[in-house]
């Protein structure tokens, strides 16, 4: 599947193959959407996965929600295409640092460093029109919790107890990053899901679920 506004450029470290993540097309400039980033202004990270291997390596569904098929109009538009790219970053981000964290440790800390850098930069730099103010501020908590969580991992190191897939749920920072992105979904779903088809209405479900933890 085409990687829309993403470009994937590869390189070696250490024997591991990393991929350099950043937004190789614009946002139209209308008067609207002069006030959003454009998307080659989105963080540029390196990571263990395109966008298609991330969702695979979940493993996860991904639908790419069809603009061109949607209802939805005007700087809205333009902010939700510009924060579904950044949720298949974040996605990228979060499976690619629990790989690492997991299993070698080798890129990690690059890895939470771009996690830290997207977090803030949707925090920062991007901001909501009128309506979504909400289901921005949810996104941001779930990115921030996940950041949080990758960073007391990296503090406490190989004796981390809730390394394990298993022990997951029971972290409140985890928990807390679920609990916003169903929020976030569930506040797409209520300003738009009558007015968009099963496909578009699948990408609603398909962003926030694969970027949750659980």
């Amino acid at each position: 599947m085409k990687l829309h506004g993403l470009r994937v450029v590869l390189r070696g470290l250490g024997g591991l193959g990393l991929v350099f993540l950043s937004a190789g097309s614009l946002i139209a400039a209308s008067g609207d959407e002069r006030s959003l980033p454009r998307l080659d202004e989105l963080p540029r990270f390196s990571a263990r996965f395109s966008v298609e291997e991330a969702y695979a390596a979940i493993p996860h569904r991904r639908t790419v929600f069809r603009f061109e098929r949607s209802a939805i109009d005007g700087p809205e538009r333009a902010y939700l295409r510009l924060m579904f790219e950044v949720i298949d970053l974040a996605v990228v981000a979060r499976v690619s640092a629990y790989q690492s964290f997991y299993y070698d440790g080798k890129d990690r800390d690059e890895l939470l460093e771009g996690m830290l850098v997207l977090a803030n930069f949707v925090e920062s730099r991007i901001t909501p029109p009128n309506g979504l103010e909400s289901y921005h501020a949810q996104v941001v908590s779930a990115l921030n919790a996940q950041k949080a969580f990758f960073t007391e991992w990296s503090r406490e190191g190989a004796g981390f107890e809730h390394r394990e897939s298993n022990r997951l749920a029971q972290h409140p920072l985890v928990r807390r990053s679920s609990q916003a992105l169903r929020a976030a979904y569930g506040i797409l779903m209520s300003l738009y899901g009558a007015r968009e088809d099963p496909q578009n209405r699948n990408a609603f479900f398909d962003y926030h679920c694969a970027l949750d933890f659980l």
